[in-house]
């Protein structure tokens, strides 16, 4: 009679875990994995001659992994203690921003590779927002004061903003754009809390506003893809893209950011780790079905 041991069982549960959390599509990961209290955070640190790489290179040339980001987040934006939410995986540093307005750098995606894994959801050289393509980005924010903007602020090609975040004087969180706005919708009572944001791109058929939509998600569940009415949603007559990504607040030393990522689903940009009391359950009941077929 075969028997197998705890270990082998333990074994099998986490082949089984990575089996179905694989996140083989994740583009970009910014975990400001920096010495704390350094600024001009280089996000590519010199890979690719400075045109950086992305966080799952798989088939890319040159080879290698970056975190998908090439420049630095400027003089103002300092690393500090990460940020944590739920059981997002998450790493120990985050970016604290120090000036009211705009940050004092813009940070792009990596550019120019010979073989580039993701070259169907670009638009150019730079630009992510190819036609008909839709990709997730997510990212950490908490702000510590009331009433404030604080936000991520995307930038396309043409000059259009898509802020993520808090909008100001009502004190709630919202998606918000500027030019070619047909459409904006909801927003949600924020908190100093940290808050996690996520957000799908939907990228349509240049003059086409039914197809050009970011949708905003505030605190979804980890594990289950987003379904119903976003809490914010904005679209646009033009195609809509993503350039670079900065911040902007209304005054100093109130926002911290971590854990941007861009992927291709739900899934790749809110990995998180499974409950230990899950685990177990899940090992008894492997421990049970091997004893009955003994």
């Amino acid at each position: 009679m075969k028997t197998l041991t705890l270990t082998a069982i333990l074994a099998l549960v986490i082949m089984l875990g990575a089996a179905t959390s694989t996140q083989a599509k994740l583009i970009i990961y910014e975990p400001f994995n920096y010495a704390w209290g350094a600024n001009n955070l280089d996000c590519d640190g010199g890979l690719n001659g400075g045109n950086g790489l992305p966080y799952d290179n798989t088939g890319g040339t040159p080879a290698g992994s970056g975190t998908g980001l090439r420049n630095t987040w400027g003089s103002s934006m300092y690393a500090s203690n990460g940020l944590t939410y739920s059981t997002l995986i998450c790493s120990n540093y985050g970016g604290f921003e120090t000036v009211s307005g705009w940050g004092t750098a813009n940070v792009y995606s990596y550019r120019d590779m010979t073989t580039n894994p993701y070259l169907s959801y670009r638009i150019d050289r730079n630009a992510w927002g190819a036609p008909g393509t839709t990709l997730w980005l997510s990212f950490l924010l908490r702000c510590s004061a009331t009433n404030q903007n604080a936000r991520l602020n995307i930038s396309g090609i043409n000059g259009q903003n898509t802020y993520i975040g808090f909008s100001g004087t009502d004190g709630k969180l919202s998606i918000l754009r500027t030019h070619e706005v047909k459409a904006n919708y909801g927003s949600v009572v924020g908190s100093p809390d940290t808050t996690l944001l996520v957000t799908r791109w939907d990228f349509g058929t240049v003059g086409s506003s039914s197809s050009n939509v970011v949708s905003l998600w505030v605190n979804p569940t980890l594990g289950v893809t987003p379904s119903g009415a976003p809490d914010s949603y904005v679209s646009a007559s033009t195609n809509m893209n993503i350039l670079y990504y900065s911040t902007r607040t209304s005054a100093a030393n109130i926002l911290e950011f971590d854990e941007l990522r861009i992927g291709e689903t739900y899934a790749d940009v809110t990995p998180f780790v499974v409950p230990e009391p899950a685990l177990l359950g899940v090992l008894a009941l492997g421990g049970l079905l091997l004893r009955r077929r003994a």
